[in-house]
């Protein structure tokens, strides 16, 4: 998961962002682990969460992982709709052939 994680990072290069920055226009970015999710940091931070739930088996550690599903989700869609008016059609495409977490369209 952290290996992931730093791979995605380094994909993004300089368009890595915490928040958003409404003002901001950055370029899509489509290679290397974004290639067939749109998402993958919160794909991995879901597998490191798994990851702990089974070194660390708690009731805690499973109920964590629903609830951070839920919301990454709902961080996901807010995205999805500032890259949606800064790129217009060509980020529309790319969400047909991408899953948002998982990498399965609609995933």
């Amino acid at each position: 998961g952290y290996a992931g994680t730093h791979w995605c990072y380094l994909s993004m290069g300089e368009t890595w962002r915490m928040g958003i920055d409404r003002k901001e226009k950055i370029r899509l970015v489509t290679s290397g682990p974004y290639r067939r999710v749109r998402h993958p940091i919160y794909l991995f931070q879901t597998v490191i969460l798994a990851g702990v739930a089974v070194l660390l088996p708690a009731l805690m550690a499973v109920i964590i992982i629903p609830l951070h599903l839920v919301c990454v989700w709902f961080k996901a869609i807010d995205e999805e709709t500032f890259l949606s008016t800064v790129h217009g059609s060509e980020y529309h495409e790319y969400c047909t052939r991408t899953g948002r977490i998982f990498p399965w369209p609609g995933g």
